[in-house]
């Protein structure tokens, strides 16, 4: 409970913030210099939000720090972590080095300041907002199912209940998280809107999932699950788009030149794996699809190892974008439609497959890569 006297959201602070803590207190009677090497999270997301503050505030700094890298001992079973070097002192030095790694080798660069996300001469910390900052679309996250495999669909379940029950094809949709996404596997859903439930219930291969799910949801020791129980056609969500949705996987690899983002159609929906724009345009998929996006969340979202975690809350919520005029409009559409055009020309490949990297080179085709790069430029 270190953490309780500084902020109320001590819990979601990991193990090693407490050291990072006590080297804090140390310095204020000894005016010592430290380091810790610890899991990359501490630079990341909530967590920076939550921890540097309280770790800079009364003259501390960062005065040399470490870049991610994986970290692995040589233990028999050796689990490889993704760690970071960061060593705090109260030196009034206006000096700092940042070492990282490019191609094998260890570099040091020499600042006036590290922040937070261990980034030279900035110490900005980024806070999650609700609301887009650059009035752009809206984003929310994925459709929670709570259905224990009963509302998700293979196609082979699919198939077989549209065979048996032509009437059900108006009760399935498509569905995607992150994997799906980006390697283009086909799910699918039992999608219920309430003013079709009487005409679902006379299904039965529909009434009988229905009956598993309620089931299931009414015997959750969490209240708000088993609230869900009344509902059991219903997902937690019901976003879906009229017109089309520009979906962007949760997780997605950091060896890609650019996040996997994608445009679905209105039959197609997300589950709570992915962030969708509802409706939205082709000038939110040409930001999304841009460099300078993937920079941003690469730095201010959280990552699981080193793969991108993306929220909305902090990856675009926070994506500021100078106001656009009609004609920046008008170019970052076109620059969005040669993307997908460029897509398309390489069907049936996938978003993985058009994205590939291997053994550190983009496997890009040329096409697709150019229609990236005319983005950046129009958007830088």
């Amino acid at each position: 409970h270190l953490f309780e006297a500084h902020t109320q959201s001590w819990k979601s602070l990991n193990y090693v913030s407490g050291w990072f803590l006590k080297l804090v207190q140390y310095n204020k009677v000894s005016e010592a210099t430290g380091a810790f090497v610890a899991i990359n999270t501490i630079c990341q997301g909530q967590h920076a939000i939550l921890l540097w503050p309280i770790v800079l505030k009364d003259g501390n700094r960062i005065t040399f720090a470490h870049t991610d890298f994986k970290w692995q001992n040589l233990a028999a079973n050796n689990a490889g972590v993704t760690v970071v070097i960061v060593g705090l002192s109260r030196s009034m030095s206006s000096q700092a080095t940042l070492f990282y790694e490019e191609d094998g080798d260890t570099l040091a660069l020499s600042a006036s300041k590290i922040g937070p996300y261990l980034v030279p001469n900035i110490d900005t910390i980024i806070q999650k907002h609700g609301a887009q900052i650059s009035s752009l679309g809206e984003m929310l996250r994925g459709n929670m199912p709570y259905e224990g495999g009963h509302l998700l669909l293979s196609m082979q379940e699919k198939d077989t209940i549209l065979s048996q029950n032509p009437a059900a094809s108006s009760f399935i949709k498509r569905i995607s998280g992150s994997s799906e996404i980006i390697d283009g596997k086909p799910k699918y859903c039992v999608w219920i809107e309430d003013a079709g439930l009487n005409k679902a219930m006379g299904i039965d291969a529909l009434s009988e999932r229905l009956a598993k799910v309620r089931a299931l949801r009414e015997g959750n020791k969490d209240d708000s699950i088993k609230a869900l129980g009344t509902t059991p056609h219903r997902f937690r969500e019901m976003n879906i788009a009229k017109s089309m949705l520009v979906a962007m996987p949760a997780v997605s690899s950091e060896k890609r030149d650019y996040l996997p983002v994608d445009l679905l159609d209105s039959h197609h929906t997300i589950t709570n794996r992915a962030y969708g724009i509802f409706d939205g345009d082709l000038i939110d998929f040409a930001i999304l699809a841009s460099r300078l996006h993937i920079v941003w969340v690469g730095t201010v979202c959280g990552r699981l190892e080193r793969r991108y975690s993306y929220t909305n809350t902090l990856g675009w919520n926070t994506f500021p974008v100078p106001k656009l005029t009609a004609l920046h409009k008008a170019e970052l559409t076109r620059c969005a439609e040669d993307i997908l055009l460029a897509r398309e020309a390489h069907f049936p490949l996938t978003i993985a497959d058009l994205y590939e990297v291997k053994d550190g080179e983009s496997k890009m085709p040329d096409n697709l890569r150019h229609a990236h790069e005319r983005n950046d430029a129009v958007l830088e």
